[in-house]
């Protein structure tokens, strides 16, 4: 990611990579053919030029003491992104849940956040996790 100054949205973001008006330039588009589209790049902190190579957006780790938490990585000053948290015991029906987030920048653009998930989760069997992305305001 290249590095800008201030807030950041989603038009600001591509033009960093591609010219005005580019197809490549649509949230929708997937430049890199990595199946990410531009905007899940753009929430995740990547660069849609570089393919991904299938690597995770996300990590889940639980610790002994039985806490979960949910890692992974967003730009800093975005200001047209809300992230919400939703878990599932079937991946058909999904609720939200909360969790405490602890942030650490990465650089000036980038931060790492680890979401320390609702207590309520860990009792359940077959548990997964997502993050929804939306554009704000939604």
């Amino acid at each position: 990611m290249l590095a800008t100054s201030g807030p950041q949205n989603y038009e600001t973001w591509s033009a960093q990579f591609f010219p005005a008006g580019s197809p490549d330039a649509l949230r929708s588009a997937d430049p890199d053919l990595d199946d990410l589209e531009n905007l899940q790049e753009y929430a995740f902190a990547r660069d849609p030029d570089v393919h991904s190579g299938g690597a995770s957006l996300t990590r889940f780790s639980q610790l002994p003491n039985g806490s979960c938490y949910l890692t992974y990585r967003r730009p800093r000053s975005a200001t047209d992104l809300s992230y919400l948290y939703e878990f599932s015991n079937d991946l058909k029906t999904w609720h939200a849940t909360t969790g405490t987030e602890s942030r650490t920048p990465l650089d000036p653009l980038v931060e790492e956040v680890s979401v320390r998930l609702d207590y309520r989760l860990q009792r359940k069997p077959g548990l997964f996790i997502r993050i929804v992305v939306r554009p704000s305001p939604f």
